[in-house]
């Protein structure tokens, strides 16, 4: 009975020991995924900072565009 019981605790701690480097392998993966998101968040801060001038300039640009056409009509028409 003595021997089924130390065999039963060795097997326990044997799965203690493969569920601690199973949490600890998790608590890696959430550390990583934790840094990705961060970079994630930055990435969309700064997009969004960006996105407003180079709407700014595409508009510029359009509007440039459309005078470029108004002047070429006008000096092949005269």
């Amino acid at each position: 009975m003595e021997e089924i019981l130390k065999q039963i605790l060795a097997e326990m701690q044997d799965m203690k020991k493969e569920m601690n480097q199973r949490f600890d392998s998790v608590d890696e993966r959430f550390t990583e995924l934790n840094h990705k998101l961060e970079v994630i968040r930055e990435q969309t801060a700064a997009n969004s900072e960006i996105h407003s001038p180079v709407a700014d300039v595409q508009k510029q640009v359009d509007d440039l565009a459309t005078d470029v056409k108004l002047i070429k009509r006008a000096i092949t028409n005269q």
